[in-house]
């Protein structure tokens, strides 16, 4: 699948889009097929670092928290 993905800690010019393996749902989780997402004021600060000591990223990250 295609995805935005951020490779680390910084402004939007680090965002990378590229091919990323499809995600396996393990025995509690869910996979859902998204049609849009949207990058909200969180996943801008989550990905500059602001908030790193409360919501660290697993890097490569992909934002979009908001999603239909």
């Amino acid at each position: 699948m295609k995805a935005i993905v951020l490779p680390n800690y910084g402004p939007a010019e680090n965002l990378r889009f590229q091919e990323i393996t499809t995600p396996t749902p393990g025995a509690t989780d869910v996979l859902i097929h998204v049609q849009a997402s949207a990058v909200n004021k969180l996943d801008i600060l989550k990905a500059s670092g602001a908030m790193q000591a409360v919501f660290p990223l697993p890097l490569p990250w992909t934002p979009g928290i908001d999603f239909a």
